[in-house]
């Protein structure tokens, strides 16, 4: 794996960049064939890229964006099993993965009497669509 993170504060705001290039030897395969169960395939590829971004709204609410790119695929073909139950061809997406995911969250504390903080926190993900199996496989 190949990667490296930056990141940086320039007050109130803190932003964490991450980027990555990932070759395992195998990659893990999920079907679903009336049951679930991870097997290793072929090989596989992943890279990409995340970017966070928090900052102070007011003093007691802060604000955190967050998005990632991953460009994962799989870097030749293969057939496993008795019907075969899975077929992966080179270029398909591994199951499970998405291109794009992102976050938003709005955290806020306030102070109370007893020397402790009440806080509260609202957020939302989004997760772009992705395979539950290989797309050629049977099941």
């Amino acid at each position: 794996m190949v990667g490296g993170a930056f990141y940086m504060v320039i007050e109130p705001i803190t932003e964490t960049q991450t980027a990555l290039y990932l070759r395992p030897n195998r990659a893990s395969n999920r079907v679903v064939g009336g049951f679930y169960f991870v097997t290793n395939g072929v090989r596989a590829r992943s890279r990409g890229a995340e970017v966070e971004l928090a900052m102070p709204l007011t003093e007691r609410t802060k604000l955190e964006l967050g998005y990632s790119y991953t460009d994962a695929k799989l870097t030749a073909g293969f057939s496993a099993g008795v019907v075969p139950d899975l077929v992966g061809y080179s270029g398909d997406r591994p199951p499970g993965v998405s291109k794009e995911q992102g976050t938003v969250a709005l955290d806020f504390a306030q102070p109370l009497a007893t020397g402790r903080d009440f806080h509260a926190c609202v957020d939302a993900a989004y997760r772009g669509d992705f395979w539950t199996a290989l797309p050629h496989s049977p099941t």
